[in-house]
């Protein structure tokens, strides 16, 4: 559990370092809706979840993150990133699925560069799909901390104008639970 905590501070820290907090009176509506009105992103999270901060941040200010925590005592630390598709070299029609998977790896190479040195995609996890009729892509990740086995679940979804992503880190025995939640998470988003 420290070992996670500390990981999740890290890259907290990180982004805070560079961004500017997001008030959350300007986001959070009623029934757990979360809504960007600068970004169009809207999305409603799981019943005892709570946003607990939001920043802007990165390439002309313009990449977010918002922060969750699910139901005690879950460690997992759910988050959703999103940002314009002019921000990144996006692809072009129907080069969305090897779109997915190349960021996959280089998102997996990142991990490792940063001291996770066993972190791997499990590739026989990665789904191609559509969510709210947009491409989607949902894979898991596994990696040990102090000789716990953690996972990384992510779920990326491609709007015409938006990149939306879901990634989650946590225990592998709350892997199942938070899949579910993002899940159903991910069927409410709305990505311009």
């Amino acid at each position: 559990m420290k070992s996670i905590r500390a990981l999740l501070l890290g890259i907290s820290l990180a982004a805070t370092a560079w961004s500017q907090a997001i008030p959350l009176t300007d986001l959070v509506g009623p029934n757990n809706l979360v809504r960007d009105p600068v970004y169009g992103i809207s999305v409603t999270y799981p019943a005892g979840w709570e946003l607990q901060g939001a920043q802007r941040w990165g390439k002309n200010d313009k990449e977010n993150t918002l922060f969750f925590r699910p139901i005690w005592p879950l460690e997992s630390r759910p988050s959703l990133y999103y940002q314009p598709r002019s921000n990144f070299d996006s692809p072009a029609p129907g080069q969305e699925e090897a779109h997915f998977r190349y960021t996959a790896g280089t998102k997996a190479a990142s991990r490792v560069k940063g001291g996770m040195s066993d972190y791997k995609n499990l590739e026989n996890t990665f789904t191609f799909t559509q969510i709210n009729g947009r491409p989607a892509f949902r894979y898991v990740a596994l990696f040990t901390r102090d000789g716990r086995q953690y996972f990384e679940y992510f779920t990326r979804i491609l709007g015409q104008q938006m990149m939306v992503m879901f990634f989650t880190m946590g225990p592998i025995e709350e892997l199942e639970t938070i899949r579910r939640d993002i899940d159903q998470m991910s069927a409410t988003v709305q990505v311009p």
